[in-house]
C-alpha cells in the first residue's frame, strides 16, 4: 500500500528532480496522485480488499481517492508480470530509469 516509506521517498525524489523546474510548477507533491492514477495503465494493478472487484467503486468518476479510501479498499498495488520480470534485472531497470528521466525530466543518469 502507499506506505510512509514510499511517500517519503516520493517526496525526496520530487524535491530533487521536480520541485524547482519551471515546467512542473503547477504540480504539487502529492504521492497518492500517481499511485491512484496509474490504475488506468495496463501494467499497474490493485489487489482490492473486502471482496471488491471494481476499483471504480471506491470514488466517483474523475475523483482521486484519499489515502484513507485507498487504505480502506486497496491491499497493495503490483506491476504486470512481464514488467516486474524486467525490473528485477538491473540492466533493464537502469535502462528504463534513463528513458524515464531523459524523456520526462530531461536529465541523463
Amino acid at each position: 500500500m502507499l506506505s510512509e516509506n514510499l511517500s517519503t521517498r516520493f517526496q525526496r525524489f520530487w524535491s530533487v528532480y521536480i520541485e524547482n523546474k519551471v515546467e512542473f510548477s503547477p504540480f504539487r507533491c502529492v504521492p497518492r496522485t500517481p499511485f491512484w492514477h496509474l490504475r488506468t495503465e495496463p501494467f499497474w494493478h490493485f489487489k482490492l480488499k473486502n471482496g471488491r472487484t471494481n476499483i471504480g467503486e471506491i470514488v466517483a468518476p474523475g475523483q482521486t481517492a484519499t489515502v484513507g479510501k485507498m487504505r480502506e479498499n486497496i491491499e497493495y498495488a503490483y506491476f504486470d508480470e512481464d514488467l516486474f520480470s524486467l525490473l528485477k534485472d538491473s540492466a533493464h531497470r537502469d535502462k528504463l530509469a534513463n528513458v524515464l528521466f531523459k524523456n520526462y525530466i530531461n536529465i541523463e543518469l
